[in-house]
């Protein structure tokens, strides 16, 4: 994990692209069937509607460090509290409206007790979906790659 990076501002990252951060957030990580939280994107958005992701969002010019990003977006989008950022898996990058953007991608565990609550003005629903299940969800192939690499990390912890 780079934790040069988890601490830095988004002044300390490339001006010229828009970072974002995105969080596989696992219920029973230490099981043999874990789930991971993914959240319905909400029918009006212009690009994947109604399309299945991890919960994440902006790095803001206000966020102390990516960590701080981190934390708050979790609790934003989801209302869950981040307890351990466990690990980082691959970026994901792409190019929209003549921008670079790149998501850093984290491994995290929250607060047990505490129920999902997405925002609803981002997303439409929520579930705890295991790695078999993935097929039949609407999830875009970068985004079904990042959540594929969270469930490998996971393996790979034990």
């Amino acid at each position: 994990m780079d934790h040069q990076r988890l601490r830095s501002r988004l002044r300390d990252l490339p001006s010229t692209t828009r970072w974002t951060i995105g969080t596989a957030v696992f219920r029973e990580p230490e099981s043999e069937n874990p789930t991971i939280l993914l959240l319905q994107r909400v029918g009006l958005e212009t690009t994947f509607p109604n399309a299945w992701e991890i919960p994440g969002g902006q790095i803001e010019e206000t966020d102390e460090t990516v960590a701080h990003a981190v934390r708050r977006e979790v609790l934003a989008t989801t209302s869950l509290t981040v307890a351990n950022i466990l690990g980082e898996i691959e970026p994901m990058s792409w190019e929209s409206k003549g921008s670079s953007n790149i998501q850093l991608n984290y491994i995290i565990t929250v607060h047990p007790g505490s129920s999902v609550k997405p925002s609803p003005e981002k997303y439409s629903d929520c579930v705890w979906a295991r790695l078999e299940e993935l097929d039949y969800l609407h999830i875009s192939p970068a985004m079904k790659t990042v959540i594929q690499d969270a469930f490998i990390f996971l393996a790979d912890m034990e």
